[in-house]
Order: C-alpha cells, then structure tokens, then sequence
C-alpha cells in the first residue's frame, strides 16, 4: 500500500505541469517567430501557450474559497501597486498574470485580430520579454517545490530538470502541431531536439536520484528509495523511465539515424513525452518526505 508523506497531491503535480509547457512554450514560440513555419502553427500552438498559462493560474488559486475571500485584496493590491514579494503566491500570480498578457498577444498575433498590438509583438523587444517571461514562469514552477523542508525537492538539479522537462513536453507539443498541419516533411529540428532533450533529462535524474540517494538526509534517502524500490517503483521505471522517456527517445533514435521521419512513430513519440512530463511531476511530489519524519524526540 501506498503511503504519502506530505499534503501537496496531484493537483500541484499538474500546475507544475501547466505552468512548465506555459512557460517553456512561451520561449519557443518566441525563438521560432522568425522561422518559415505554417503560421496556422503557430496560432495553435499560442493558443495551447494561454490555455496551459490560464490553468496555471487557476491551479495556484486551487482553493476557491479563500481565493474568493482574499479576491478584493488581490485586485486592491494590484491596482495599487502593493505586491508581497516575499510571498510565493504573489511572486506565482505576477508572473502568470505576465505570461496570460504576453500569450493572449500572441494569439491576438497569430490569428490577425488587431494590427496594433501584431506590430507590438513583432519587434525584437517584445520576443525578449517573453523569452524572459516564459523562462521565470518555469523557474518558479522548480523552485516552489525548493521552499519546502522536503529534502528532495530541495536538490540542485531540479530547477533544471524541469526546465528542460517542460522544454521536452513543449517541443513534443509543437511537433504534433506540425505533423497535423499537413506538413509533408514538418521541420527536421523537432525531431533532433526532442532526441536530445530527451537524453539530458535522464541525465538530470540520474544525477538527481544519485544526490538524494547518497544524502545524508535520511528523508532524502527514503525519497530515493520509494521512487527506485519502493511503492512507487513501477509508476517510475514503466510509467515515467520506460513509455515517458526510454520508449519515445528511442523511437526518435530510430528515425533520425535512419534519416527518414514517420508521422505516426513521431506523434506517439510526442505524446510520450508530454504524458512522461506530468508523470514525473506526479512522482516528484508524492516521493517527498519530510525532514522530521526521521527526528528522534
């Protein structure tokens, strides 16, 4: 039987989730503005861009009646000016509110309705912002879990690993845009990147799962333990390790080398992906174990 350890559940594991392929997505769609991509793409894919970041937010407000109770004070904070930097929550509703701005211009963009804010979005300055944006959006997403006293959500690499997790699930999102547009030969770089991306990840958890294995933290030890050996075991090594990430880079493997890329090989593959990227979410939280699980008294 299963035992959780702390209060957080699937609820967070999935803002997480939404907040990483928000804010990751947000960074490709800037870089790959200036590209020659099927601009039906591109409105699509900045479409799924504010859906995920509107979720985000939503999921951060999870607790409606208190969000409810506090709604006067957020909006005379805001018009105000008055923002609780030292809170996360505030810190979290900033940049989410930033990034539904700036994904709500690229749909405005992408899809033509307003000439003004089109030319808005296409200067230089614009793509920077959202590149900077979208980056903190998935930075916060890694260190909210750092606050914490779980040990191993405490670990170095794991701002980055989601970081290029949520890149991963946000790339693979684009690819299967790509290949649903009719594209006869979708772009090459989709391909290569999640191949690659999908390496480093499992370089980033095995690192990962080495520090809290080899921590003196015994909490960080049993974290280990319950993704390697434990109650969560199988959900790690079939769920997330073997269909989330070995299958679909292998698969990407065997198209690249081969130099021939197959539409219905690269939608499962991306698919993977993306549901790997939430399994992994999931398992990071519910493998947390406090600190003073282990204090003797």
């Amino acid at each position: 039987m299963m035992v959780y350890h702390v209060p957080w559940g699937i609820e967070v594991a999935i803002f997480l989730w939404f907040a990483a392929m928000a804010g990751m997505g947000e960074v490709i769609i800037a870089l790959i503005d200036k590209h020659d991509i099927k601009k039906s793409v591109l409105k699509h894919y900045s479409g799924f861009i504010l859906i995920f970041s509107i979720l985000a937010l939503i999921f951060i407000l999870s607790d409606l009646p208190l969000f409810i109770g506090a709604l006067p004070r957020i909006i005379s904070a805001f018009l105000e000016g008055r923002f609780n930097l030292a809170s996360w929550m505030s810190i979290g509703m900033i940049l989410l509110s930033l990034e539904i701005l700036i994904a709500s211009i690229d749909v405005i963009k992408y899809r033509r309705l307003s000439k003004w804010i089109s030319l808005i979005a296409s200067k230089e300055s614009f793509r920077i912002i959202s590149i900077v944006i979208g980056g903190l959006v998935t930075l916060y997403s890694g260190f909210l879990l750092s606050v914490s006293s779980i040990p191993i959500w405490t670990i170095s690499p794991l701002p980055i690993l989601w970081i290029f997790s949520g890149a991963l699930a946000a790339i693979a999102l684009l690819d299967i845009l790509l290949w649903l547009s009719g594209e006869e030969n979708p772009i090459y770089f989709t391909l290569r990147l999640k191949f690659s991306f999908g390496i480093i990840v499992g370089i980033i958890i095995f690192m990962a799962l080495h520090i809290s294995a080899s921590s003196r933290s015994m909490s960080a030890k049993e974290s280990a333990h319950m993704l390697l050996y434990g109650d969560l075991g199988a959900l790690f090594w079939i769920g997330f390790s073997l269909l989330g990430l070995i299958l679909p880079t292998i698969v990407d493997g065997i198209q690249i080398f081969s130099g021939k890329s197959v539409k219905e090989m690269s939608l499962v593959s991306s698919l993977l992906y993306i549901l790997g990227a939430l399994m992994l979410r999931i398992l990071i939280i519910y493998a947390g174990v406090p600190y003073w699980k282990f204090m003797v008294i």
